[in-house]
Protein backbone atom coordinates (compact mmCIF):
# COMPACT_ATOMS: atom_id res chain seq x y z
CA UNK A 1 0.00 0.00 0.00
CA UNK A 2 1.40 3.48 -0.62
CA UNK A 3 1.71 6.36 1.65
CA UNK A 4 -1.01 8.37 -0.11
CA UNK A 5 -3.36 5.13 -0.12
CA UNK A 6 -2.62 4.82 3.98
CA UNK A 7 -5.62 4.86 6.01
CA UNK A 8 -5.29 8.22 8.55
CA UNK A 9 -6.97 7.67 12.16
CA UNK A 10 -8.03 11.07 12.06
CA UNK A 11 -11.20 11.90 10.84
CA UNK A 12 -12.27 14.17 7.81
CA UNK A 13 -13.04 17.54 8.24
CA UNK A 14 -16.22 18.69 7.20
CA UNK A 15 -16.19 21.13 4.05
CA UNK A 16 -18.07 25.21 4.97
CA UNK A 17 -18.80 25.61 8.25
CA UNK A 18 -17.33 28.57 10.01
CA UNK A 19 -13.78 29.23 9.38
CA UNK A 20 -10.76 28.62 12.10
CA UNK A 21 -9.72 31.81 13.58
CA UNK A 22 -5.95 31.92 13.79
CA UNK A 23 -3.58 33.61 15.97
CA UNK A 24 -1.68 36.67 14.74
CA UNK A 25 1.64 35.42 13.02
CA UNK A 26 3.55 38.23 14.93
CA UNK A 27 2.82 40.93 17.37
CA UNK A 28 4.09 43.09 14.39
CA UNK A 29 1.47 41.57 12.51
CA UNK A 30 -1.38 41.95 15.27
CA UNK A 31 -0.25 45.36 15.71
CA UNK A 32 -0.87 46.40 11.41
CA UNK A 33 -4.33 44.56 12.38
CA UNK A 34 -5.19 47.07 14.92
CA UNK A 35 -3.75 49.72 12.99
CA UNK A 36 -5.68 49.31 9.61
CA UNK A 37 -9.01 48.78 11.94
CA UNK A 38 -8.65 52.17 13.54
CA UNK A 39 -7.59 53.90 10.04
CA UNK A 40 -10.85 52.59 8.27
CA UNK A 41 -14.07 54.83 9.01
CA UNK A 42 -16.75 54.24 11.30
CA UNK A 43 -19.22 51.28 8.90
CA UNK A 44 -16.63 51.31 6.02
CA UNK A 45 -16.05 47.56 4.74
CA UNK A 46 -13.16 45.60 3.90
CA UNK A 47 -14.88 45.52 0.35
CA UNK A 48 -14.39 48.99 -0.17
CA UNK A 49 -11.21 49.32 1.38
CA UNK A 50 -10.03 46.66 -1.04
CA UNK A 51 -11.44 48.57 -3.77
CA UNK A 52 -10.12 51.68 -3.25
CA UNK A 53 -6.63 49.87 -2.55
CA UNK A 54 -6.71 48.06 -5.46
CA UNK A 55 -6.63 44.52 -3.64
CA UNK A 56 -8.39 41.34 -3.14
CA UNK A 57 -11.01 41.46 -0.44
CA UNK A 58 -9.55 37.96 1.09
CA UNK A 59 -6.38 39.43 0.77
CA UNK A 60 -7.13 42.97 2.91
CA UNK A 61 -9.36 40.66 5.43
CA UNK A 62 -6.23 38.14 5.76
CA UNK A 63 -4.07 41.74 7.04
CA UNK A 64 -6.96 43.22 9.40
CA UNK A 65 -6.66 39.08 10.99
CA UNK A 66 -3.12 39.71 11.25
CA UNK A 67 -2.53 36.28 9.04
CA UNK A 68 -0.85 38.39 5.92
CA UNK A 69 2.55 39.69 5.59
CA UNK A 70 2.15 42.12 3.34
CA UNK A 71 4.90 43.64 1.04
CA UNK A 72 6.08 47.45 0.96
CA UNK A 73 4.13 47.86 -2.32
CA UNK A 74 0.93 46.61 -0.54
CA UNK A 75 1.73 48.51 2.82
CA UNK A 76 1.30 51.02 0.12
CA UNK A 77 -1.80 50.21 -1.42
CA UNK A 78 -3.44 50.27 1.61
CA UNK A 79 -2.21 53.55 3.19
CA UNK A 80 -3.55 54.49 -0.34
CA UNK A 81 -6.83 52.97 0.67
CA UNK A 82 -7.24 54.18 4.30
CA UNK A 83 -6.60 58.00 3.11
CA UNK A 84 -3.06 58.45 4.85
CA UNK A 85 0.66 58.23 3.80
CA UNK A 86 2.23 55.48 5.00
CA UNK A 87 4.25 56.56 7.98
CA UNK A 88 1.08 57.27 9.46
CA UNK A 89 -0.32 53.75 9.40
CA UNK A 90 3.20 52.19 10.15
CA UNK A 91 3.55 55.23 13.17
CA UNK A 92 0.20 53.69 14.12
CA UNK A 93 0.84 50.30 13.75
CA UNK A 94 4.01 50.88 15.82
CA UNK A 95 2.16 52.97 18.69
CA UNK A 96 -0.91 50.29 18.77
CA UNK A 97 2.33 47.40 19.40
CA UNK A 98 3.62 49.49 22.38
CA UNK A 99 0.66 49.93 24.10
CA UNK A 100 -0.20 46.59 23.73
CA UNK A 101 3.26 45.39 25.46
CA UNK A 102 2.88 48.00 28.19
CA UNK A 103 -0.09 46.09 28.82
CA UNK A 104 1.95 42.52 28.97
CA UNK A 105 4.33 44.42 31.17
CA UNK A 106 2.44 45.30 33.50
CA UNK A 107 0.50 42.05 34.03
Amino acid sequence: MSASATPTSEPRKKLGGPPRTLPPRSPELAALARAIESLMGDGDRLRSLAKRAGLRERQVSEYVRGRGNPTFTTLLKLADGLGVPLHVLILRARELQVQNQGKHDAA
